[in-house]
């Protein structure tokens, strides 16, 4: 658990120097030492989820008994949400994002990358999905049943089996979402 009754360790820490501080401690003067992270990712809808994040710092709220591991300069979280919102703050992109159930994730921030591609992939044919990337989106010759709107948003359905849908962006994944219990869809950045 990231918060113990309603202090969660960066406002603990906060606090701590900011009273270190005003008595007159070894800081002569008082700075914020826990920046807020320039990204926040919200989860909603009902599934499951795996997100890698390329911050070894990355925290949760309202994670309850979902995972949260850093490895290799990453982080990774494994979550549930039931008709909740599971939130993850981060510095950086989404590296990786697989989706099983009907679920949204949106990204909000303003850390952007200078491009790379969208690789869409899924565990059964029909998997129906949707992304929006920060600045623009293109198919490439392997997307067979996709329609992107705006240059920035896709909605498409994966054919078979290994089907995979790959995409090149310019920017990073805001928004992703699949639309179905039975299918578990990966978005994988690939710079």
């Amino acid at each position: 658990m990231f918060e113990k009754d309603g202090v969660s360790r960066r406002s603990f820490v906060k606090q701590s120097l900011v009273a270190t501080g005003v008595a007159g401690g070894v800081l002569g003067n008082v700075q914020t030492v826990a920046a807020d992270k320039p990204q926040t990712l919200t989860v909603d809808g009902n599934g499951k989820y795996e997100v890698v994040v390329n911050d070894p710092n990355a925290t949760g709220r309202n994670l309850e008994d979902d995972r949260i591991n850093d490895f290799d300069r990453k982080t990774k979280i494994n979550g549930n949400v039931e008709g909740d919102k599971d939130i993850i703050d981060f510095d950086g992109w989404i590296t990786r994002i697989s989706l099983e159930g009907d679920i949204v994730a949106d990204v909000y921030g303003s850390d952007d990358t200078p491009g790379g591609d969208v690789v869409v992939s899924g565990d059964e044919g029909g998997s129906q999905y949707a992304f929006t990337v920060s600045n623009s989106v293109e198919a490439t010759a392997d997307c067979e049943d996709e329609s992107i709107y705006g240059g920035d948003t896709v909605n498409g359905t994966l054919n078979d089996y290994g089907d995979d849908d790959t995409f090149e962006v310019i920017g990073t994944i805001t928004t992703a979402s699949t639309f179905s219990f039975e299918e578990e869809v990966t978005f994988k950045y690939v710079d």
